[in-house]
Order: C-alpha cells, then structure tokens, then sequence
C-alpha cells in the first residue's frame, strides 16, 4: 500500500491528538466535528494512518459515494 506525503494542518493534529487522549481515558464512541472545508476526511485519513502504524485495524463507513472515493 502506498503511504500518502500529507501534511495536516495544526487544527487537524489537534483533533487527532484530543482523540487519542480520549480513548486513552474513555469506552466507546468520540465525535470529532471540523466545519466544511476544514480537511474532515485528511484528519480521518491521519487518524487511521497513525492507528495503522500502531498496529490497528481500521473500518471507515460512510453513506456518501464521494467521501468513499476520496
């Protein structure tokens, strides 16, 4: 699998960085909200790229087409 060169922005680092603490601490599901335009599907992109290389499995679901094809 091909590893993306992206670099996320400060707010999107933090976001990833929140949850991480939040599941370090908490069962069960966080949200994570960014406005439109904010980068939503490069942060998930960041968080499953930093949970993978930990060793995780990731499952993303969506009901939009064009979110599955970015």
């Amino acid at each position: 699998m091909q590893k993306l060169d992206i670099h996320l922005r400060d707010y999107q680092l933090g976001a990833i960085d929140a949850t991480r603490a939040w599941f370090r601490s908490h069962q069960g599901s966080p949200v994570i909200v960014h406005p439109t335009g904010s980068g939503k599907s490069v942060t998930i992109g960041g968080l499953c790229q930093m949970a993978v290389d930990a060793g995780s499995r990731v499952l993303v679901l969506t009901h939009v087409a064009e979110l599955v094809e970015q």
